[in-house]
Protein backbone atom coordinates (compact mmCIF):
# COMPACT_ATOMS: atom_id res chain seq x y z
CA UNK A 1 0.00 0.00 0.00
CA UNK A 2 1.40 3.21 -1.28
CA UNK A 3 0.76 6.25 1.09
CA UNK A 4 -0.78 3.84 3.46
CA UNK A 5 -1.53 6.93 6.04
CA UNK A 6 -3.93 8.00 3.36
CA UNK A 7 -7.97 8.14 4.93
CA UNK A 8 -9.31 6.84 1.43
CA UNK A 9 -8.07 3.33 2.55
CA UNK A 10 -10.97 3.64 4.94
CA UNK A 11 -14.19 2.92 3.95
CA UNK A 12 -16.70 3.86 6.02
CA UNK A 13 -19.35 5.35 3.72
CA UNK A 14 -21.49 2.12 3.57
CA UNK A 15 -21.30 -1.33 4.71
CA UNK A 16 -19.15 -3.30 5.17
CA UNK A 17 -16.60 -0.98 6.78
CA UNK A 18 -13.28 -2.21 6.85
CA UNK A 19 -9.60 -0.91 5.96
CA UNK A 20 -7.63 -1.39 3.21
CA UNK A 21 -4.67 -2.03 5.37
CA UNK A 22 -6.01 -4.40 7.39
CA UNK A 23 -6.97 -6.52 4.40
CA UNK A 24 -4.15 -6.47 2.92
CA UNK A 25 -1.93 -7.49 6.11
CA UNK A 26 -4.75 -10.28 6.58
CA UNK A 27 -4.20 -11.49 2.97
CA UNK A 28 -0.74 -11.37 3.52
CA UNK A 29 -0.43 -13.70 6.51
CA UNK A 30 -3.11 -15.78 5.32
CA UNK A 31 -0.68 -16.69 2.16
CA UNK A 32 2.64 -15.98 3.55
CA UNK A 33 2.89 -12.94 1.24
CA UNK A 34 5.16 -9.57 2.42
CA UNK A 35 2.99 -6.81 2.58
CA UNK A 36 4.93 -3.39 2.32
CA UNK A 37 3.27 -0.07 4.05
CA UNK A 38 4.67 2.64 2.13
CA UNK A 39 5.06 6.35 3.61
CA UNK A 40 6.69 9.54 4.30
CA UNK A 41 4.29 9.96 7.62
CA UNK A 42 2.72 6.27 8.10
CA UNK A 43 -0.45 5.80 10.71
CA UNK A 44 0.10 5.29 14.14
CA UNK A 45 -1.43 1.92 13.56
CA UNK A 46 1.79 0.82 11.14
CA UNK A 47 4.32 2.29 13.57
CA UNK A 48 2.73 0.79 16.07
CA UNK A 49 3.70 -2.29 14.31
CA UNK A 50 7.24 -1.48 14.01
CA UNK A 51 7.98 -0.19 17.29
CA UNK A 52 6.50 -3.34 18.52
CA UNK A 53 8.30 -5.30 16.56
CA UNK A 54 5.53 -7.06 14.50
CA UNK A 55 7.03 -5.24 11.21
CA UNK A 56 10.63 -4.15 10.09
CA UNK A 57 10.88 -1.20 9.95
CA UNK A 58 12.65 0.25 6.59
CA UNK A 59 13.97 3.80 6.80
CA UNK A 60 15.00 6.26 4.05
CA UNK A 61 16.49 8.75 5.92
CA UNK A 62 17.81 10.97 2.84
CA UNK A 63 15.29 12.50 0.39
CA UNK A 64 16.21 10.60 -3.24
CA UNK A 65 17.32 13.21 -5.11
CA UNK A 66 19.84 13.61 -2.11
CA UNK A 67 18.60 17.57 -1.56
CA UNK A 68 18.57 18.93 2.06
CA UNK A 69 15.26 19.13 3.68
CA UNK A 70 13.71 22.74 3.01
CA UNK A 71 13.87 25.13 5.79
CA UNK A 72 10.56 24.90 7.77
CA UNK A 73 8.99 27.88 10.41
CA UNK A 74 6.47 28.60 12.25
CA UNK A 75 4.96 32.12 12.05
CA UNK A 76 2.16 34.53 13.41
CA UNK A 77 -1.24 34.73 11.94
CA UNK A 78 -2.00 37.92 10.39
CA UNK A 79 -3.84 40.56 11.94
CA UNK A 80 -7.90 40.39 12.65
CA UNK A 81 -9.29 40.40 8.80
CA UNK A 82 -6.11 39.57 6.83
CA UNK A 83 -5.61 36.33 5.53
CA UNK A 84 -1.55 36.14 4.32
CA UNK A 85 1.05 37.77 6.86
CA UNK A 86 3.17 40.31 5.43
CA UNK A 87 6.76 37.95 5.80
CA UNK A 88 4.79 35.02 3.67
CA UNK A 89 3.99 37.96 1.16
CA UNK A 90 7.17 39.17 0.86
CA UNK A 91 8.93 35.90 0.24
CA UNK A 92 6.04 35.16 -2.28
CA UNK A 93 7.16 38.64 -4.30
CA UNK A 94 10.73 37.60 -3.66
CA UNK A 95 10.27 34.00 -5.52
CA UNK A 96 7.71 34.99 -8.14
CA UNK A 97 10.66 38.15 -8.97
CA UNK A 98 12.99 34.75 -9.13
CA UNK A 99 10.74 33.10 -11.58
CA UNK A 100 10.31 30.68 -9.23
CA UNK A 101 6.82 29.00 -8.12
CA UNK A 102 5.00 29.17 -5.01
CA UNK A 103 1.91 26.40 -3.35
CA UNK A 104 -0.33 27.81 -0.33
CA UNK A 105 -2.17 25.22 1.70
CA UNK A 106 -5.75 25.50 3.32
CA UNK A 107 -7.63 22.91 3.68
CA UNK A 108 -11.19 24.81 3.68
CA UNK A 109 -12.78 25.04 0.03
CA UNK A 110 -15.36 27.79 -0.54
CA UNK A 111 -14.23 31.51 -0.18
CA UNK A 112 -16.06 31.98 3.63
CA UNK A 113 -16.85 29.68 6.16
CA UNK A 114 -19.50 31.15 7.51
CA UNK A 115 -21.90 34.21 7.39
CA UNK A 116 -22.55 35.30 11.20
CA UNK A 117 -24.57 38.90 12.27
CA UNK A 118 -22.56 41.57 13.88
CA UNK A 119 -24.85 41.96 16.18
CA UNK A 120 -26.16 38.93 17.91
CA UNK A 121 -23.96 36.50 16.68
CA UNK A 122 -26.02 34.30 14.92
CA UNK A 123 -24.73 32.25 12.06
CA UNK A 124 -26.61 31.12 8.92
CA UNK A 125 -26.76 27.52 9.25
CA UNK A 126 -28.38 24.55 6.76
CA UNK A 127 -32.10 23.75 8.04
CA UNK A 128 -31.57 20.48 7.77
CA UNK A 129 -27.90 19.47 8.72
CA UNK A 130 -27.21 22.12 11.25
CA UNK A 131 -24.02 23.76 9.82
CA UNK A 132 -22.98 26.59 8.81
CA UNK A 133 -23.14 27.57 4.96
CA UNK A 134 -20.28 27.86 3.45
CA UNK A 135 -20.12 31.29 1.12
CA UNK A 136 -18.65 30.39 -2.76
CA UNK A 137 -17.70 32.88 -5.64
CA UNK A 138 -20.18 31.46 -8.13
CA UNK A 139 -19.09 32.22 -11.93
CA UNK A 140 -19.82 35.97 -12.83
CA UNK A 141 -23.16 37.38 -14.87
CA UNK A 142 -23.98 38.29 -17.78
CA UNK A 143 -23.05 42.25 -16.14
CA UNK A 144 -19.28 41.06 -15.01
CA UNK A 145 -19.95 41.22 -11.75
CA UNK A 146 -19.08 38.44 -9.06
CA UNK A 147 -22.23 36.64 -7.84
CA UNK A 148 -22.33 34.68 -4.49
CA UNK A 149 -24.27 31.78 -3.18
CA UNK A 150 -24.32 29.57 -0.04
CA UNK A 151 -23.48 26.22 -0.14
CA UNK A 152 -24.02 23.46 2.73
CA UNK A 153 -21.14 21.26 2.62
CA UNK A 154 -22.97 18.21 3.78
CA UNK A 155 -26.25 17.60 1.84
CA UNK A 156 -25.36 20.13 -1.51
CA UNK A 157 -28.35 22.48 -0.86
CA UNK A 158 -27.75 26.13 -2.11
CA UNK A 159 -29.13 29.64 -1.02
CA UNK A 160 -29.03 33.13 -1.87
CA UNK A 161 -26.50 34.86 0.45
CA UNK A 162 -28.64 36.80 3.38
CA UNK A 163 -29.11 40.77 3.76
CA UNK A 164 -30.08 40.55 7.12
CA UNK A 165 -29.98 38.07 10.12
CA UNK A 166 -32.17 35.40 10.52
CA UNK A 167 -32.75 35.73 14.13
CA UNK A 168 -32.58 39.66 15.11
CA UNK A 169 -33.29 41.29 11.69
CA UNK A 170 -29.81 43.13 12.11
CA UNK A 171 -29.66 44.61 8.69
CA UNK A 172 -25.50 43.56 8.50
CA UNK A 173 -24.20 40.22 8.16
CA UNK A 174 -20.35 39.26 7.81
CA UNK A 175 -18.81 36.47 5.68
CA UNK A 176 -15.79 35.36 8.17
CA UNK A 177 -13.11 32.70 8.23
CA UNK A 178 -10.97 31.39 4.86
CA UNK A 179 -11.14 28.98 1.90
CA UNK A 180 -9.40 28.35 -0.91
CA UNK A 181 -11.03 31.07 -3.13
CA UNK A 182 -10.98 34.04 -0.72
CA UNK A 183 -6.93 33.02 -0.67
CA UNK A 184 -6.21 32.54 -5.02
CA UNK A 185 -8.05 35.93 -4.29
CA UNK A 186 -5.72 37.71 -1.55
CA UNK A 187 -2.90 36.38 -3.47
CA UNK A 188 -4.40 38.45 -7.00
CA UNK A 189 -4.91 41.56 -4.93
CA UNK A 190 -1.36 41.15 -3.23
CA UNK A 191 0.44 40.22 -5.92
CA UNK A 192 -0.85 42.07 -9.13
CA UNK A 193 -0.44 40.33 -12.21
CA UNK A 194 0.49 36.53 -10.63
CA UNK A 195 -1.22 33.55 -12.22
CA UNK A 196 -3.23 31.35 -9.76
CA UNK A 197 -4.41 28.30 -9.89
CA UNK A 198 -6.93 26.21 -7.43
CA UNK A 199 -7.26 22.55 -6.98
CA UNK A 200 -9.68 21.86 -4.15
CA UNK A 201 -12.90 19.39 -4.88
CA UNK A 202 -15.02 22.44 -6.25
CA UNK A 203 -12.34 22.99 -9.11
CA UNK A 204 -11.94 18.96 -9.97
CA UNK A 205 -14.35 16.85 -11.67
CA UNK A 206 -14.82 13.01 -10.66
CA UNK A 207 -12.43 12.61 -13.51
CA UNK A 208 -8.82 12.05 -12.56
CA UNK A 209 -7.98 14.18 -16.10
CA UNK A 210 -9.44 17.46 -14.48
CA UNK A 211 -6.39 16.97 -11.48
CA UNK A 212 -3.97 16.14 -13.92
CA UNK A 213 -4.93 19.11 -16.52
CA UNK A 214 -4.21 21.64 -13.16
CA UNK A 215 -0.85 19.30 -12.48
CA UNK A 216 0.35 19.65 -16.02
CA UNK A 217 -0.30 23.60 -15.86
CA UNK A 218 1.41 24.46 -13.12
CA UNK A 219 4.27 21.80 -13.63
CA UNK A 220 4.41 23.63 -17.31
CA UNK A 221 4.83 26.96 -15.15
CA UNK A 222 1.46 28.58 -17.01
CA UNK A 223 0.95 29.78 -13.12
CA UNK A 224 2.70 31.20 -10.87
CA UNK A 225 0.82 30.07 -7.09
CA UNK A 226 -1.09 26.80 -6.84
CA UNK A 227 -4.16 27.52 -3.38
CA UNK A 228 -5.69 24.16 -2.33
CA UNK A 229 -7.05 21.83 0.25
CA UNK A 230 -4.62 18.89 0.77
CA UNK A 231 -4.79 17.76 -2.15
CA UNK A 232 -1.85 20.23 -3.31
CA UNK A 233 -0.12 17.61 -0.30
CA UNK A 234 -0.05 14.66 -2.40
CA UNK A 235 3.09 12.89 -4.03
CA UNK A 236 3.17 15.95 -6.64
CA UNK A 237 6.80 16.99 -8.06
CA UNK A 238 6.97 20.50 -8.85
CA UNK A 239 10.85 21.37 -9.44
CA UNK A 240 10.45 24.93 -9.58
CA UNK A 241 8.70 25.35 -5.91
CA UNK A 242 10.66 26.63 -3.68
CA UNK A 243 8.05 27.92 -1.09
CA UNK A 244 5.49 26.51 0.84
CA UNK A 245 2.62 28.58 2.91
CA UNK A 246 0.15 26.81 5.05
CA UNK A 247 -2.04 29.32 5.38
CA UNK A 248 -3.83 28.07 9.11
CA UNK A 249 -2.81 25.49 10.31
CA UNK A 250 -4.71 25.07 13.34
CA UNK A 251 -7.80 24.15 10.59
CA UNK A 252 -7.51 20.42 11.74
CA UNK A 253 -5.48 20.95 15.03
CA UNK A 254 -8.37 21.44 16.98
CA UNK A 255 -11.08 19.16 15.60
CA UNK A 256 -12.58 17.11 18.39
CA UNK A 257 -11.12 14.00 17.48
CA UNK A 258 -8.41 11.74 18.90
CA UNK A 259 -6.66 11.78 15.50
CA UNK A 260 -6.48 15.52 14.64
CA UNK A 261 -2.80 15.77 15.82
CA UNK A 262 -1.93 13.33 13.69
CA UNK A 263 -3.82 14.39 10.65
CA UNK A 264 -2.11 17.45 11.12
CA UNK A 265 1.03 16.39 10.92
CA UNK A 266 1.36 14.37 8.37
CA UNK A 267 -0.60 16.92 6.47
CA UNK A 268 2.43 19.78 6.99
CA UNK A 269 5.04 17.00 6.17
CA UNK A 270 3.58 16.15 3.12
CA UNK A 271 3.35 19.51 1.77
CA UNK A 272 6.15 20.43 3.35
CA UNK A 273 7.77 18.03 0.79
CA UNK A 274 6.50 19.86 -2.34
CA UNK A 275 9.30 22.31 -1.93
CA UNK A 276 12.79 22.14 -3.00
CA UNK A 277 12.43 19.09 -4.74
CA UNK A 278 15.01 20.02 -7.52
CA UNK A 279 17.96 21.96 -7.53
CA UNK A 280 16.90 24.72 -5.92
CA UNK A 281 16.68 24.92 -1.88
CA UNK A 282 12.62 25.11 -0.32
CA UNK A 283 11.56 26.72 2.28
CA UNK A 284 8.11 26.67 4.43
CA UNK A 285 6.09 28.83 6.17
CA UNK A 286 3.77 27.65 8.65
CA UNK A 287 0.93 30.38 9.94
CA UNK A 288 -0.25 29.07 12.96
CA UNK A 289 -2.32 30.06 16.59
CA UNK A 290 -0.42 26.91 18.43
CA UNK A 291 3.37 27.30 17.29
CA UNK A 292 3.98 24.70 20.76
CA UNK A 293 1.69 22.25 19.66
CA UNK A 294 3.48 18.71 19.87
CA UNK A 295 2.10 18.27 16.19
CA UNK A 296 3.35 22.20 14.89
CA UNK A 297 6.70 21.74 16.76
CA UNK A 298 7.59 18.25 15.36
CA UNK A 299 6.91 19.31 11.60
CA UNK A 300 9.02 22.23 11.90
CA UNK A 301 11.54 19.84 13.52
CA UNK A 302 10.78 17.40 10.85
CA UNK A 303 10.94 14.76 13.30
CA UNK A 304 8.13 12.54 12.36
CA UNK A 305 9.52 9.70 14.37
CA UNK A 306 9.92 11.42 17.92
CA UNK A 307 5.99 13.48 17.50
CA UNK A 308 4.81 9.84 16.53
CA UNK A 309 6.59 7.63 19.84
CA UNK A 310 4.85 10.68 22.03
CA UNK A 311 1.69 10.28 20.02
CA UNK A 312 1.99 6.98 20.93
CA UNK A 313 2.08 7.31 24.44
CA UNK A 314 -0.65 9.56 25.02
CA UNK A 315 -2.65 7.25 23.25
CA UNK A 316 -1.69 4.10 25.71
CA UNK A 317 -2.33 6.15 27.90
CA UNK A 318 -6.07 7.52 26.91
CA UNK A 319 -6.66 4.03 25.54
CA UNK A 320 -7.32 5.12 21.75
CA UNK A 321 -6.04 3.05 18.48
CA UNK A 322 -3.93 1.24 18.29
CA UNK A 323 -3.17 1.11 21.97
CA UNK A 324 -6.58 -0.34 22.01
CA UNK A 325 -9.52 -0.68 19.78
CA UNK A 326 -12.43 1.33 19.45
CA UNK A 327 -16.30 1.13 18.39
CA UNK A 328 -18.26 4.03 17.36
CA UNK A 329 -21.94 3.27 17.49
CA UNK A 330 -23.96 6.02 15.71
CA UNK A 331 -28.20 6.31 15.82
CA UNK A 332 -29.89 7.96 13.64
CA UNK A 333 -34.19 8.71 13.40
CA UNK A 334 -36.26 11.10 12.44
CA UNK A 335 -37.39 11.73 15.94
CA UNK A 336 -35.24 13.65 17.86
CA UNK A 337 -36.58 12.06 21.04
CA UNK A 338 -36.68 8.75 20.42
CA UNK A 339 -33.09 8.52 18.92
CA UNK A 340 -31.86 10.13 21.97
CA UNK A 341 -33.55 7.57 24.02
CA UNK A 342 -32.67 4.64 21.93
CA UNK A 343 -28.84 5.89 22.55
CA UNK A 344 -28.95 6.48 25.77
CA UNK A 345 -30.45 2.56 26.30
CA UNK A 346 -27.85 1.21 24.23
CA UNK A 347 -24.87 2.89 26.40
CA UNK A 348 -26.91 1.57 29.45
CA UNK A 349 -26.79 -2.24 28.04
CA UNK A 350 -23.36 -1.83 26.74
CA UNK A 351 -22.02 -0.80 30.29
CA UNK A 352 -23.72 -3.42 32.02
CA UNK A 353 -23.42 -6.41 29.20
CA UNK A 354 -19.73 -5.78 29.06
CA UNK A 355 -18.58 -5.15 32.98
CA UNK A 356 -14.87 -4.19 33.34
CA UNK A 357 -14.00 -5.22 29.65
CA UNK A 358 -14.72 -2.01 28.23
CA UNK A 359 -15.08 1.92 28.76
CA UNK A 360 -18.28 3.13 27.32
CA UNK A 361 -18.02 7.06 26.76
CA UNK A 362 -21.40 9.17 25.64
CA UNK A 363 -24.17 9.17 24.34
CA UNK A 364 -23.73 12.45 22.95
CA UNK A 365 -25.27 14.33 19.76
CA UNK A 366 -22.74 13.60 17.11
CA UNK A 367 -20.35 16.48 16.12
CA UNK A 368 -23.56 16.77 12.98
CA UNK A 369 -26.34 16.96 14.77
CA UNK A 370 -28.47 16.67 11.99
CA UNK A 371 -28.16 15.70 8.20
CA UNK A 372 -30.78 15.60 6.11
CA UNK A 373 -33.71 16.01 8.57
CA UNK A 374 -32.35 13.13 10.77
CA UNK A 375 -30.79 13.74 14.01
CA UNK A 376 -27.79 11.56 15.05
CA UNK A 377 -26.44 10.23 18.26
CA UNK A 378 -23.57 8.50 18.99
CA UNK A 379 -21.46 6.63 21.56
CA UNK A 380 -17.78 5.22 21.94
CA UNK A 381 -16.71 2.18 22.86
CA UNK A 382 -13.19 1.39 24.31
CA UNK A 383 -12.20 -2.03 24.73
CA UNK A 384 -9.36 -4.67 23.92
CA UNK A 385 -8.83 -6.01 20.40
CA UNK A 386 -9.99 -9.42 21.28
CA UNK A 387 -13.50 -7.94 22.56
CA UNK A 388 -14.27 -6.34 19.62
CA UNK A 389 -16.56 -9.05 18.52
CA UNK A 390 -18.59 -9.35 21.70
CA UNK A 391 -19.16 -5.91 21.69
CA UNK A 392 -20.77 -6.13 17.88
CA UNK A 393 -23.02 -8.99 18.96
CA UNK A 394 -24.21 -7.58 22.16
CA UNK A 395 -24.84 -3.65 20.33
CA UNK A 396 -26.84 -5.54 17.76
CA UNK A 397 -28.66 -7.86 20.17
CA UNK A 398 -30.14 -5.00 22.16
CA UNK A 399 -31.26 -2.44 19.21
CA UNK A 400 -34.71 -2.90 18.24
CA UNK A 401 -35.79 0.69 17.46
CA UNK A 402 -37.01 -0.11 13.98
CA UNK A 403 -37.99 3.85 13.45
CA UNK A 404 -34.11 4.37 14.79
CA UNK A 405 -31.04 3.00 12.26
CA UNK A 406 -27.54 1.53 14.75
CA UNK A 407 -24.32 1.82 12.51
CA UNK A 408 -21.23 0.46 14.08
CA UNK A 409 -17.67 1.20 12.90
CA UNK A 410 -14.72 -0.23 14.35
CA UNK A 411 -11.87 2.24 14.78
CA UNK A 412 -13.64 5.04 13.10
CA UNK A 413 -11.82 7.36 11.35
CA UNK A 414 -15.00 9.73 10.70
CA UNK A 415 -16.24 10.88 14.35
CA UNK A 416 -18.32 13.62 12.78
Amino acid sequence: LDEEQDESFKQDSNAPYYHARDVALERARSFGALAVLGSATPSLEAWDLARRGSAELVEMPERVSRLERPSVRVIAMPGFGEVLCEELVSKMKDRLARREQVILLVNRRGFSTLTTCVKCRWIDRCPDCGVAKIQHEAPAGPDGRARWTLICHHCGKEWAPAEKCGQCGYPSVRACGVGTQRVAAEVKRRLPGSRVLRMDRDTLSKERKQEQRIYDQFRERKADVLVGTKLVAKSFHFPDVTLVGVVDADTMLHMPDFRSSERTMQMLAQVAGRSGRADKPGEVLIQTLSPEHEAIRGAAAGDYAAWADGELTARRELRYPPAAALLRAILTGKDEARTAEAARGLAEALRVGLAQKAEVVGPAPALLREVRGKFRRHLLIKLPPEGVEAALAAARAHHRASTVRLTLDVDPYDMF
